[in-house]
């Protein structure tokens, strides 16, 4: 049910019912085509599932008179933005882990990979998050310190853009937080060696079971691979969906020193901060 449009309008619901029912050539997969049968079905016949019709997948999101615009700015400081809307995710009872986000780096010849993970604390000074230093994404981030995280809070129908520089946090402060996890997963950031090829599924029971018993009754220590990042953004853009796809799009970045803003265009913010409203 959770792949099918919301729909409202009766005519809407009718269009989509008969598009599926018209539908005689397939939407996805390899050169057009639906995927095959999985390995085991000796059915003679496939049927399709309808939802794979992407193409008639379409959502509302808010009305022209909703829009975000300036002056519903709460504060010229990105960083109090985006704790406002922040905290209207979190109290937001369709959303379960506002703090998920999508971190994207990149090797230095420029081949990005993408994954989720959660914020664990932003301030005047950025983003915080924490990792396994030997993961893809740490080693991206050891020769190419440059990220960029995306919060997509469907239920409010916005996301935010983040971009900036990355440093590894201070040990003291990874080792802080380290130690306010769950024991369960302290011994799990010590088990898995992140991004590494194991043979199966049992090689991590086997060495949880053995870490679980070796550290019952003492503190696991941060292992030296194991720590935080914090992302100093240098862009923050806050984006909110419209239904005639006219979305709103507010671009807060730093202005870089001795370059003067075109003013007709390009707002004063807070700090060294500039704003300006993107085509959608």
């Amino acid at each position: 049910a959770a792949m099918w449009p919301r729909l409202t309008d009766t005519r809407k619901v009718s269009f989509t019912v008969s598009f599926l029912r018209r539908a005689t050539h397939p939407w996805v997969g390899k050169n057009g085509g639906f995927p095959p049968p999985r390995a085991g079905n000796m059915s003679s016949s496939y049927s399709p599932d309808p939802s794979l019709a992407v193409a008639a997948m379409r959502k509302s999101y808010k009305c022209d008179q909703e829009a975000f615009e300036e002056n519903q700015l709460i504060s010229l400081d990105p960083i109090k933005q985006f704790a406002d809307w922040f905290e209207e995710a979190t109290k937001c009872p369709s959303i379960q882990e506002a703090n998920a986000m999508c971190l994207s780096t990149c090797t230095k010849d420029g081949r990005p990979s993408a994954r989720m993970l959660l914020l664990k604390g932003f301030g005047p000074e950025g983003f915080k998050f924490y990792t396994n230093y030997e993961s893809r994404k740490g080693r991206e981030l050891e020769t190419n310190p440059v990220a960029a995280i995306v919060f997509y809070w469907e239920a409010l129908n916005r996301q935010v853009r983040i971009e900036g520089h990355v440093t590894k946090l201070p040990e003291k402060d990874s080792e802080e937080y380290f130690h306010s996890r769950p024991k369960s997963s302290q011994i799990g950031a010590v088990v898995s060696r992140q991004s590494t090829v194991i043979p199966d599924r049992e090689f991590l029971r086997k060495k949880n079971a053995q870490l679980e018993d070796l550290y019952k009754e003492r503190e696991v220590p941060l292992p030296e691979y194991w720590g935080g990042y914090l992302l100093e953004p240098n862009t923050i853009e806050f984006w909110q969906g419209q239904t005639n796809r006219l979305h709103d799009r507010i671009l807060f970045q730093r202005l870089k020193e001795g370059k003067v803003p075109d003013t007709s265009m390009i707002h004063k913010a807070d700090g060294d901060w500039v704003f300006k409203r993107l085509s959608p």
